[in-house]
């Protein structure tokens, strides 16, 4: 996956929402079996919206979606917490997801007439190669820097 700035989040992301069925199993291969054939199809690798509450109670607490080439599974998590905060004060690590890549921190915001929802990127180089620049960037504004 290439995270090298907001014009190559080269990824899949799996929006994990609302209540699923109840059984744990079913979803977990679903939810495996789905990213997988997305990882297969496009050569990118699969990453998840969602928040921890909503992950544990569709897929358990420990629950992690394997990778196809390793037992890692996937560590990158665009994180939904509406709280109007551009920022990832008060994220809590759950699974294989130590930090959000990305927050949804607002949703259904109207602009220019349509309902949109907003978004923050992060920069945290333990997802990124070697000699990698980042950006911080959202919907509004684009702050680019060389963190390194």
């Amino acid at each position: 996956m290439n995270f090298s700035s907001p014009d190559v989040l080269d990824a899949v992301f799996v929006n994990i929402s609302g209540k699923w069925p109840s059984d744990m199993a079913t979803n977990q291969k679903w939810v495996t079996t789905y990213a997988q054939a997305a990882e297969r199809a496009l050569l990118s690798g699969s990453a998840f919206l969602s928040d921890k509450n909503t992950w544990e109670n569709n897929f358990g607490t420990n629950f992690f979606v394997p990778g196809l080439d390793s037992d890692e599974g996937t560590n990158i998590t665009w994180w939904r917490r509406w709280d109007g905060q551009a920022n990832d004060n008060g994220f809590i690590p759950y699974s294989t997801f130590q930090s959000p890549i990305l927050k949804q921190y607002a949703g259904q915001v109207k602009k220019c007439g349509v309902n949109i929802n907003l978004n923050v990127g992060f920069c945290y180089q333990p997802l990124l190669p070697p000699n990698c620049t980042c950006c911080a960037f959202s919907q509004n504004n684009q702050n680019c820097g060389s963190n390194k």
